[in-house]
């Protein structure tokens, strides 16, 4: 019986050291790519992607896009507009939530926090909080989120913050916290021509007579 038990002992050893030996594990870097988008008309909606950002394999290369991960829940995508130094619109997206960060949607006209036309920062803001959370890659490798110390953005603090900038913020080596930005113009809502308004004008003096004509009755 004693022997049997250390037969198992030393299979179920075996099994757990080849286990580990397969086990493969680094460090990765967040980068961001808010993408790039043609000027759009005032009142119009505004799509917008993150899928150009990607999580770069530090120790042993590569890159992969974000929308190829199977799995977003440890990360956080704030995107952000701002015109003029002020943002205006800030929305985010983390947990099990994130991955509708992947494709946003932003709404532009009356009853929208875009009511003026103008040449738009764009911000994209990809974060993993948790600089001590293990993140599974296409290659079925694991990765540690890395050692970045955050980033301060317009006085909102994203990542583990510990009082030093995380300079570039991208492809810059064990950064959990990615931020890159772009320009959206949004074009005044066009007016119609004079010359339009004109060719409205007989329609409008049939409509006037019959009126005339119904209260002579």
């Amino acid at each position: 019986m004693n022997n049997l038990l250390k037969k198992i002992g030393v299979i179920c050893g075996i099994a757990m050291c080849s286990t580990a030996a397969q086990a493969t594990y680094g460090y990765i870097d967040v980068e961001s790519d808010p993408g790039t988008y043609n000027p759009v008309t005032l009142g119009d909606d505004v799509n917008v992607s993150a899928c150009g950002s990607s999580v770069n394999d530090v120790t042993y290369g590569g890159s992969y896009g974000l929308c190829t991960l199977s799995y977003l829940g440890e990360f956080s995508l704030t995107w952000q507009l701002s015109l003029n130094n002020t943002v205006v619109s800030t929305t985010t997206y983390s947990g099990s939530n994130a991955v509708n960060g992947l494709n946003h949607t932003i709404a532009t006209g009356a009853g929208t926090a875009i009511t003026v036309a103008g040449t738009y920062t764009l911000g994209l803001i990809i974060d993993i909080p948790d600089s001590y959370d293990w993140i599974l890659l296409p290659n079925n490798y694991w990765y540690r989120a890395g050692s970045d110390s955050g980033i301060i953005i317009n006085g909102v603090t994203y990542g583990n913050y510990s009082g030093y900038s995380s300079g570039s913020p991208n492809i810059n080596g064990l950064r959990n916290t990615g931020v890159a930005f772009s320009e959206l113009t949004i074009n005044p809502a066009t007016i119609p021509e004079p010359s339009a308004a004109l060719l409205l004008l007989p329609a409008f003096a049939a409509i006037a007579a019959r009126r005339r004509r119904k209260s002579s009755k």
